[in-house]
């Protein structure tokens, strides 16, 4: 949200491992040219970079109120190598009682998991379609 903080943010990866999220995804609010957001943005003079190729929900193009647009980048970055570090990836795959159940699931999860984070790793955002 446009109203995040380094605090708000690092405590996304609490919330995650609280609830087991098992592929969790992140973007940073954009705004999007012909929406209000972006109309707000425009007029409020925070728009900072106009380069549609920028406008992919990986990187700030907008001044946020908390925070540098560079800060929001960093912190964005920061929580999804957080999250998909291994020790994260195996408390949410490997130690969940459920999926010893399912093991095609756990194998399943386990596999996106690690594809995520050698796409993080890179600084890119993974996709799995």
């Amino acid at each position: 949200a446009d109203g995040d903080t380094k605090e708000s943010i690092a405590r996304t990866a609490d919330f995650i491992r609280e609830n087991k999220i098992v592929v969790p995804r992140f973007y940073i609010l954009t705004p999007i040219p012909g929406t209000d957001f972006y109309a707000q943005m425009l007029e409020q003079g925070r728009i900072c970079n106009h380069d549609l190729y920028s406008y992919n929900g990986t990187e700030a193009v907008h001044v946020p109120r908390n925070m540098s647009p560079e800060e929001l980048t960093a912190a964005y970055w920061q929580l999804y190598e957080e999250v998909f570090s291994l020790s994260s990836i195996f408390r949410r795959t490997i130690l969940r009682r459920e999926f010893r159940k399912r093991p095609w699931d756990f194998f399943l999860y386990l596999l996106v998991n690690l594809y995520y984070r050698h796409h993080i790793k890179k600084r890119i955002t993974p996709n799995i379609f």
